[in-house]
């Protein structure tokens, strides 16, 4: 019997987490709805009578009557519109005996079907989907006046991802030679970098990502060159959709392991300092990174010379490519 019941219980689960359980689409569609929640902000009072007609998808797959709904359940929520739903805007047609398919992109026909039935205005559009970016084109054609009043272009994300990269960096390491507290040199370091970027379904503000990093100096005097392996943990805001954004601004943390001269195979100082810095992402997978951070504390590079890494302000510039795992 008790067997019977922890059967039931897991088929309850595995049946609850497949109907409840939102795939790549879904979440990418509900990115698009709730940003155009804030551009209709920008969309103009007049025409005050609208209606949702024709929101146009190339994939067969996609629901696009319920999409349709969700955008009129936007437009509602602005309380700027009166909206006439799609069941009613059917049976208005109907009664004009007009088709109800058609109308998409087809702005003469739109502004004919309103005169006749009331409608004031006609928000249209499409929506198309790729491998991991959705695109919602929308536009609101006045009837009476039969213009183009508003147009949009949202795109969005899927917020649950898993990406990994690689790239180069480069920056550059003040030293203190002589310590006092001066600096007397300054290594430019070049280095390869390894990265991790994941992001949550619940997590629409944000995502993480860590870097390993690897890099070298180089001095004029070999016995001053760094060598350097780092660990960046990094929290990662989002003021768009997801990775398709332009500028992602992070805050972490930087935790190096330095070698002094140029034969070194031991480490020779352990430095740790928090970390600022931004992404430029010229699309999802290409990465530009300009980092900054404050090394707060005299690091001492060996035991028995004077080489140290005085406090101060360290700057790093890295470029990466992404690949997505999901």
């Amino acid at each position: 019997m008790a067997g019977k019941r922890m059967v039931a219980v897991l088929i309850c689960m595995l049946t609850a987490q497949a109907v409840f359980a939102s795939g790549p689409q879904d979440r990418m569609v509900s990115g698009l709805i709730a940003q155009l929640g804030k551009a209709l902000r920008n969309a103009p009072a007049q025409p005050s009578q609208v209606s949702v007609y024709g929101i146009s998808c190339a994939d067969a797959s996609f629901d696009t009557l319920s999409f349709q709904d969700q955008v009129t359940t936007a437009i509602i929520d602005t309380g700027r519109y009166r909206v006439v739903d799609r069941k009613s805007l059917a049976v208005l047609l109907e009664e004009q005996e007009l088709a109800y398919s058609g109308l998409v992109d087809d702005t003469g026909r739109m502004v004919q079907a309103g005169k006749l039935i009331g409608v004031q205005g006609f928000f249209f559009g499409s929506v198309e989907f790729g491998k991991d970016q959705a695109i919602l084109n929308l536009k609101l054609v006045d009837v009476e006046s039969s213009a183009i009043v508003f147009s949009v272009r949202i795109t969005a994300s899927d917020p649950a991802f898993v990406q990994i990269g690689g790239g180069v960096a480069y920056t550059m390491l003040p030293i203190d030679v002589s310590g006092d507290g001066t600096v007397d040199q300054t290594n430019h370091a070049v280095g390869f970098a390894l990265s991790y970027r994941q992001g949550f379904d619940a997590w629409r503000w944000g995502f993480v990502g860590a870097d390993v990093l690897m890099y070298r100096g180089f001095s004029q005097d070999p016995s001053l060159t760094v060598s350097c392996a780092a660990v960046k943990p990094k929290l990662y805001l989002m003021f768009a959709d997801g990775l398709g954004f332009v500028l992602t601004p992070y805050a972490g943390a930087s935790m190096e392991m330095l070698l002094l001269g140029e034969d070194a195979r031991e480490p020779t100082a352990i430095a740790a300092y928090p970390i600022l810095g931004i992404d430029i992402n010229p699309t999802r997978l290409l990465c530009i990174s300009l980092e900054g951070g404050y090394r707060p504390i005299d690091t001492l590079l060996k035991s028995g010379t004077d080489t140290h890494l005085p406090p101060g302000f360290v700057f790093m510039v890295g470029v990466k490519l992404y690949f997505g795992l999901r």
